[in-house]
């Protein structure tokens, strides 16, 4: 298409296009509507298809553009003025080709232009059985497009309007490929370009041409839009606009093919094999990723490819100028680190005429984890009910974001890196006997982790400590009463602290003492004790920050703290 020339696929849309435009000059049968319907379906999703493709290539330009912009900022800014104005012409196209009513709504019935139907035949469309199918068979009549297009002998703002698009993306177009400074600054890669630009140039005049159309010899010319549109059946209006948007694409993707082509495609001692989504793996998976050479065009195609001494034909494995490596089957291996190595082989007509093999190197590094993940709690050994512990969670080789909690529900992610907090788990199993079951995945590769089974208890009650150099009186009058699990971890994650508690001195209540030391009035009564007295606290309440409501599991059937003065 570089030259100008056209695919056997488009030649055959044509021709059958040609074929059916012809057959409405005679009664038009259902079957002829059908047929069309299939040709228009076809070809919009070959527009799609081309236009997602120059999409992505467009990206990669521009991303070229930025860190080589003396090679591909004036390439980058010529297809990106002919992609505005295709789009502006294609979002055109797509608004006219939905029929309103009267009252400016979409037409009942109709989805994109085509009218639908129940899919009661059931019929299979690319591999689906859809809700509905195109009804192209009713779509025979030429009025609703006429009233849309044309008023008596003349055009409607919205024909004179689709015409003007289309002149203007020809127009703008090949005024954007002549002052093109692709390749100015190197003679050899320019006068490649300006021999492509002919073919190029001559498509578009070509399939974007609106002159008037001389159709009997002793009449004058007629108005390209009446010609071509007037008096023709609804699906045949709509398959040729989207015919219309098709070309757009294809304009689109010739350019880039050329470009690349110019910029690229000769000089294989600049290209370098870059490996994608090769990094982290799980034993027993397959190789995945690809290695770009730099080439978006589906036609760029090597010889052969040699990926870990497996060697295959180009065309096996090679898709959009990119090898992908599924298409080798090869198994990453044992965990460690491994070694992706090979070659991408292309012929190349050497000065004498004879084609020789030129190598691309590949030399990657990737690691393969085993598929585990590693969950700790920081705090403590087990998990309790109630309590919100704090677990640090990591597989080998995944980062944290893509770390993904499938279960339990009850878990999700801290505000700091690699923390999880599982809050309000109760567990599952036999009382006494009840566990949690962590499940992780990667995100990236989809591989779950084999599952980490935590215990689950209920928080145990806190036994209550008087902090004081010895049991004299003046020692107990200074101490501090404080809560303590007699364990390390456990004590340091909830750092309790005590609210309040009741003191008797004898058979003496003294009332209710907040905080964890002595009021002045406890600490006065104590001061005058005589030896062998008891000072006995109860009903001590515990508190911890670390918990929802603040009010640790206090003890069922409180034992009471007694201290007999020396």
């Amino acid at each position: 298409m570089a030259s100008g020339a056209e695919s056997p696929r488009q030649k055959m849309i044509n021709l059958m296009y040609l074929v059916f435009i012809a057959m409405l000059a005679l009664n038009m049968s259902k079957e002829v509507l059908t047929t069309f319907g299939e040709i228009e379906r076809q070809i919009d999703k070959s527009s799609k298809n081309i236009k997602s493709d120059n999409s992505t290539a467009l990206i990669a330009m521009e991303g070229s553009a930025k860190n080589d912009s003396i090679v591909w900022s004036a390439p980058f800014a010529t297809v990106n003025e002919i992609a505005s104005l295709a789009e502006e012409l294609n979002a055109y196209i797509e608004e006219i080709k939905i029929i309103k009513d009267k009252e400016g709504n979409p037409k009942k019935g109709y989805v994109d232009g085509i009218k639908m139907k129940d899919n009661k035949a059931q019929r299979v469309l690319d591999g689906k059985v859809p809700d509905l199918v195109g009804d192209y068979e009713r779509m025979d009549n030429a009025k609703d497009f006429d009233e849309l297009f044309f008023k008596g002998d003349g055009l409607k703002e919205t024909g004179q309007r689709l015409v003007d698009l289309i002149d203007q993306f020809r127009e703008k177009s090949l005024l954007a490929i002549d002052s093109s400074k692709t390749a100015i600054n190197d003679t050899i890669k320019r006068k490649r370009w300006l021999d492509k630009l002919p073919g190029l140039k001559s498509v578009i005049s070509d399939k974007f041409n609106t002159d008037p159309v001389k159709t009997k010899a002793a009449e004058p010319p007629k108005d390209w839009l009446m010609v071509n549109f007037k008096g023709f059946p609804e699906i045949a209006t709509v398959t040729k606009l989207t015919l219309i948007q098709e070309n757009t694409q294809n304009v689109i993707k010739t350019l880039i093919s050329d470009i690349n082509d110019v910029l690229l495609g000769e000089d294989l001692n600049t290209l370098q094999s870059i490996v994608v989504g090769v990094g982290g793996f799980y034993e027993a998976s397959k190789l995945t990723g690809s290695i770009s050479l730099g080439k978006y065009d589906n036609t760029f195609r090597a010889t052969s490819v040699t990926i870990n001494n497996i060697t295959k034909p180009a065309d096996q494995v090679m898709e959009n100028g990119q090898v992908i490596l599924e298409k080798f089957n090869i198994n990453v291996g044992r965990a460690g680190q491994k070694d992706l190595t090979g070659e991408i082989i292309f012929n190349r007509r050497n000065s004498e005429g004879k084609d020789v093999p030129v190598s691309i190197p590949i030399e990657h590094e990737y690691f393969v984890n085993p598929p585990i993940a590693n969950v700790s709690n920081k705090d403590m050994n087990i998990v309790y009910d109630g309590y919100p512990n704090i677990l640090e969670i990591s597989m080998p080789g995944v980062s944290n974001d893509n770390i993904e909690i499938i279960r339990p529900s009850t878990l999700r992610k801290s505000s700091v890196s690699g923390e999880y907090i599982l809050d309000g788990e109760k567990g599952k199993g036999a009382k006494g006997n009840k566990t949690v079951s962590i499940v992780v995945r990667d995100k990236a590769t989809g591989t779950v982790s084999q599952p980490k089974i935590f215990e689950v208890v209920k928080l145990p009650a806190p036994i209550a400590k008087l902090t004081s150099k010895s049991t004299k009186k003046q020692d107990i009058r200074v101490g501090r009463l404080m809560g303590t699990y007699n364990n390390e971890k456990l004590d340091k994650a909830l750092k309790l602290y005590v609210g309040s508690f009741r003191v008797r001195i004898g058979n003496k209540n003294l009332g209710l003492n907040k905080g964890d030391r002595f009021n002045d009035k406890i600490k006065k009564a104590i001061g005058v004790m005589q030896k062998g007295q008891t000072i006995t606290i109860s009903d001590i309440r515990f508190f911890s920050d670390k918990i929802n409501n603040g009010t640790v599991p206090q003890i069922p059937d409180p034992t009471e703290l007694s201290i007999k003065v020396k």
